[in-house]
């Protein structure tokens, strides 16, 4: 890791800040080269993105396309696609007591970025809020997760064939690189991270008055009501969850079942395990198919949250095996949890599914609005008044129905939490909004002019006039 002092720090962003000016001028074609380039660079270090994430999760190499690669692609290329309509003025009605002026919104660049990263999806959760970023036109400084080394040289690679130095910039560090950076006036500041870490972030920049992108997490609920699929559901939640080992913010973290159909949602559960990672019950892993965890800290957390678990009598359904040499955790199913246990107070962030029974919905809804809002919701049902009820009388960031994950992967819509499970918007659109000042431009008449019309003196004339404007309005 290259160490970089506070002066540096200091200078680097005075760099950037200096660059803002001729940024913010830069047209859609001049940003839409970049985010061309951009994305050469990203497929011609493909082999490297997929190594790094070998390095640090063993993770298959399908699976790093599948979850770092294509998605930010898709995403360029849909910026690309719409990056000049956003960027036109956007022209509004004037109320007719200003004519005959006219009005328009204009999107400005907020500044100067700074994106601090996190571990789980060291690569895509680093480059696609750049990707807005550049869209809206900033300069930008990025500070990844300490703990995916192997990820910064493929980053500084792809960084340095696309911008220049007064651009874009990576510096590395842990906590304290942090705390430093966190004390200069960023224009914005994106983080994706824990609601705890959340707060510092939001605190901190507060010092600045700087506006915040929070993208954090919690416990992700999933319901299987008595209507669904259940063979889908099952399939669709393991593969949701385990992706990663379950080490992605928006994997279901709890599943809560309807009671007539648990048993075979708990079957089909341990079918589709077997079919998509071997046998539950064989300590090594196949390393083809699953990723382990990303050290041996986060390791003895989760294996520690399935023994608490099961000392307060949960049912083994399969899986709970490990083995800390490789940091290999078996895909595992949990039930009959005590609501005590520290499984079901805590983000998971690994491969235990806990599975709940319920018997009513309304009761359901009761209990999940009684805790933090989640990152994401996912409901498995046939009925569309029970979609519109759950959607309706529940709150969380994002929503997929009949399957898990996938509302997140559609640039048309905006990524983000709400309250504990984040701030803001990102990707597509309002991931260029979120980067942008909503700037409102009124081009006045200068031929009528309203501060001789109803300014001082305040005479009679001007008092019946705002009498009458008022009755009619």
């Amino acid at each position: 890791m290259q160490t970089i002092s506070a002066d540096s720090t200091a200078k680097i962003f005075k760099l950037l800040k200096g660059n803002e000016a001729t940024m913010r001028a830069t047209t859609a074609k001049e940003r839409i080269q970049k985010l061309k380039m951009l994305r050469a660079s990203i497929l011609k270090h493909r082999p490297e993105i997929k190594q790094a994430m070998l390095e640090t999760f063993a993770k298959p190499e399908l699976e790093s396309d599948i979850s770092e690669v294509y998605p930010i692609i898709v995403h360029i290329d849909f910026v690309i696609k719409n990056l000049a309509e956003w960027m036109r003025p956007k022209w509004v009605p004037t109320i007719k007591e200003l004519w005959p002026a006219d009005s328009h919104i204009n999107h400005e660049p907020k500044g100067t970025i700074l994106i601090i990263s996190p571990w789980n999806y060291p690569f895509i959760l680093t480059i696609d809020p750049l990707v807005s970023a550049i869209a809206a036109g900033n300069t930008a400084v990025i500070k990844p997760s300490e703990l995916c080394p192997a990820t910064i040289p493929v980053l500084r690679k792809i960084i340095g064939e696309v911008f220049d130095a007064n651009e874009v910039q990576i510096i590395e560090g842990g906590v304290e690189m942090t705390t430093e950076l966190m004390k200069l006036p960023f224009n914005h500041v994106f983080f994706t991270g824990s609601p705890r870490v959340g707060k510092i972030i939001m605190k901190q920049a507060a010092e600045h008055l700087a506006s915040i992108t929070l993208e954090l997490g919690g416990k992700s609920p999933a319901i299987v009501h008595e209507d669904a699929n259940i063979s889908l559901a099952a399939q669709r939640i393991v593969f949701g969850k385990f992706l990663n080992a379950g080490q992605t913010c928006v994997a279901p973290d709890m599943i809560y079942v309807h009671e007539k159909v648990a048993e075979q949602f708990e079957r089909e559960c341990i079918k589709w395990i077997t079919k998509q990672f071997g046998n539950s019950n064989e300590l090594e892993r196949k390393p083809a198919d699953i990723a382990v965890i990303i050290n041996n800290s986060h390791f003895e957390r989760i294996t520690g949250l399935i023994a608490d678990a099961v000392s307060h009598g949960a049912s083994l359904l399969c899986g709970g095996h490990s083995n800390p040499n490789t940091r290999y955790i078996a895909p595992t199913l949990l039930s009959n949890i005590d609501p005590d246990s520290q499984i079901l107070q805590e983000e998971i962030f690994g491969p235990v599914l806990p599975i709940l029974r319920y018997q009513d919905m309304d009761q359901l809804i009761v209990e999940l609005n009684t805790t933090e809002k989640p990152l994401a919701l996912y409901l498995f049902s046939s009925s569309t008044s029970i979609q519109k009820k759950v959607m309706n009388e529940t709150s969380a960031g994002g929503v997929t129905i009949n399957d898990c994950l996938i509302h997140q992967t559609n640039p048309n819509l905006p990524f983000g939490g709400v309250n504990n499970s984040g701030i803001g918007k990102s990707r597509g659109h309002l991931g260029f909004v979120e980067f942008s000042n909503i700037k409102p431009v009124m081009r006045a008449s200068q031929f009528i002019s309203y501060a001789q019309l109803i300014g001082p003196p305040y005479t009679n004339f001007k008092k019946k006039l705002i009498d009458f404007g008022l009755k009619w309005l």
